[in-house]
């Protein structure tokens, strides 16, 4: 994107719904190769996000999922190198741009930016300094059956931006046979970081409940 030999364009929204318990929409994109002789498609991406409208509690709180879906434009697989980015990424609002106004805290309890870039993680928690507003932040949860979970992100040593970045483990292919699928799950809440809290809401994404029913 950079050297400006790529970029990603919005198709159509393909449906969109809402309701008591959800809400949502599927939306299609293509990234598109600008370096060949003729600009050409090579990913076609789907986006399936579902907001859902969860009870009043406690602690204020926002909860979506996004499963992105890419696969081959053409009959050819599509090489992605190794680099410290790529996958899904994240940027906070400007309120949060600096070395020191942004709270970081990761599934394996890391606060500080340098040891948490490259690292594995099932979660990744950013929100904004309380010294400069009300503490707030979004929690980035990555699904247990995404490719080479957990995976590695990329913690920018200044900008409130991370990503979780398959590609930073080494070179991977998505196939004409076999799309790339990634879920995540996006925590909107107030407060300051819980660290408890935050595993009870990643047992609640992955743990699947066991209902029995029993008759007199």
């Amino acid at each position: 994107m950079g050297e400006q030999t790529g970029t990603v364009e919005s198709v159509t929204i393909d449906r969109s719904w809402s309701g008591p318990v959800h809400g949502g929409f599927v939306s299609r994109h293509r990234m598109v190769d600008l370096s060949a002789p003729a600009a050409t498609t090579a990913i076609n991406e789907t986006w399936e996000l579902t907001a859902y409208d969860l009870p009043a509690s406690s602690v204020p709180v926002r909860l979506f999922d996004l499963v992105v879906t890419q696969s081959c434009a053409t009959s050819d697989p599509v090489m992605l190198r190794k680099h410290h980015y790529g996958g899904l990424g994240f940027r906070g609002p400007d309120a949060w741009d600096g070395k020191d106004r942004l709270v970081l805290l990761t599934s394996e309890g890391e606060t500080r930016r340098d040891r948490a870039n490259a690292s594995r993680v099932r979660w990744c928690y950013l929100g904004e300094s309380r010294a400069i507003g009300a503490a707030a932040g979004i929690l980035i949860l990555g699904s247990p059956e995404n490719f080479r979970a957990p995976q590695p992100i990329r913690v920018h040593p200044t900008m409130p931006f991370f990503s979780f970045a398959p590609s930073a483990l080494g070179d991977f292919e998505i196939t004409p046979v076999k799309p790339l699928v990634m879920r995540y799950r996006f925590i909107v809440s107030d407060g300051p970081p819980d660290q408890n809290r935050m595993e009870a809401w990643w047992n609640g994404y992955t743990v699947q409940a066991e209902v029995s029913i029993t008759t007199p």
